[in-house]
């Protein structure tokens, strides 16, 4: 409505707050309004002589990117189960299901696909290795995380998954403290970096699959105000890289591209196509 029916108001920036009058006459009659400037512009049909109603809609004008990233958020987050509850109860051969994380991220994705399962902490600790490849080491980081679990429940299928953001080659953990935080932040800031999630599965007798998912995500410019900002909502000392897509990401996001669960901790969709 605004680009098609009030040129005037291209002059705005995203972020600004305007009115958008609409006139119920035939046909419409648009005006827009600022708090400020008052009357921006007017289109439509000169109404005269008949009362018309008009209806004033508070309208906040967002960039392109915004509106991207908010629409795949609502459809990542609202979208149907992909299962019914009880089908992934127990799997193909009736072997129980255990989720080997502490991640409360990991447990809502799976929970929210429709599988049934028990959640074992490992007790491992992850390994930081520059030198090796991205996938790699988010593989071989969930294969450490599942055997140690698999070995006090042999009977179940365990799943186990490391989420590193990656920039420059360097993987970003979690960070140590919050002065750590911020300067990874600072570091992603208006640049593209990827995340990237390793699963293994250990089936009983042994048998492994390992498999991963890249996600592409792209930073808005921060400043340290903003920074703060993000902080003061979020706790990042829990997260790799600093923060998390699914926690007041639109204030430091701008897009991605690929996985929206990937980035939470855990791409779903292939675990469930394991898991069959």
């Amino acid at each position: 409505v605004v680009a098609r029916y009030m040129p005037g108001s291209k002059q705005l920036e995203p972020g600004s707050f305007l009115y958008v009058e609409r006139a119920e006459s035939t046909p419409p009659n648009w005006k827009a309004r600022t708090p400020e400037a008052g009357d921006l512009s007017a289109a439509g049909a000169e109404t005269s002589g008949s009362k018309v109603t008009t209806k004033r809609i508070p309208v906040l004008l967002l960039s392109a990117q915004a509106i991207q990233y908010l629409s795949y958020t609502y459809s990542a987050l609202h979208r149907k189960p992909r299962l019914d509850r009880h089908v992934i109860s127990v799997h193909a051969k009736q072997v129980p299901i255990v989720l080997a994380s502490s991640s409360p991220r990991r447990r809502e994705l799976l929970e929210r696909a429709g599988v049934v399962f028990e959640v074992v902490v490992s007790p491992v600790e992850e390994i930081h290795d520059e030198s090796m490849k991205l996938h790699v080491l988010c593989e071989t980081n969930a294969a450490l995380k599942a055997a140690a679990v698999a070995m006090v429940r042999p009977e179940a299928t365990v799943i186990g998954a490391d989420t590193l953001v990656f920039i420059d080659d360097v993987p970003l953990g979690k960070p140590l403290n919050m002065e750590e935080a911020r300067a990874m932040l600072r570091r992603l800031s208006g640049r593209v970096h990827q995340v990237c999630t390793g699963v293994c599965l250990i089936q009983p007798g042994g048998e492994r699959r390992l498999f991963h998912e890249i996600t592409e995500v792209t930073f808005q410019e921060l400043d340290e105000e903003l920074i703060e900002d993000y902080l003061s909502r979020v706790n990042p000392l829990d997260k790799a890289g600093s923060y998390g897509i699914q926690e007041c990401g639109e204030l430091i996001i701008s897009g991605i591209s690929g996985s929206y669960e990937n980035v939470m901790g855990l791409p779903v969709d292939k675990v469930i196509q394991a898991l069959r």
